[in-house]
């Protein structure tokens, strides 16, 4: 997910980085991240959570399931939501997959008790076993 997050070309300085490799008798190369960089425990969480819900809240209008579910049912880039119905529940994970395609971000590890949930979902993009959750 962090990856994902471009930085804005103003704010990319912050995040320079000198990089010599194996060329130990050559001066540094300098570069700069242009991504998130996920190393920052204390930051990189919290920014990438405020870019995802900041995301949901810009696509609320047209995808308003996907707002709660992406706000308060995802931590990171996992999501875990339950559905009184099946119906329910593929209108909302339609919601969420598209709001995420907006901003580039791909749910990976799809699982359900209900197959009708999966149906739609590729091959790749579904969980190789199965979890069981208490």
């Amino acid at each position: 997910m962090f990856l994902r997050v471009k930085i804005d070309r103003r704010d990319q300085p912050a995040q320079l980085f000198l990089w010599q490799g194996n060329e130990r008798s050559s001066p540094p190369r300098e570069y700069v991240m242009t991504s998130m960089i996920f190393g920052f425990t204390q930051n990189s969480p919290f920014l990438a959570h405020s870019v995802r819900d900041y995301n949901a809240r810009a696509h609320a209008e047209t995808h308003p399931l996907a707002l709660n579910a992406i706000v308060r049912s995802h931590y990171m880039d996992d999501y875990l939501d339950s559905y009184a119905t099946v119906e329910e529940a593929v209108s909302t994970a339609k919601q969420v997959t598209e709001v995420h395609q907006k901003a580039g971000f791909a749910l990976a590890g799809w699982n359900s008790n209900h197959a009708a949930l999966l149906e739609d979902k590729p091959e790749e993009l579904l969980a190789r076993k199965p979890k069981e959750v208490a």
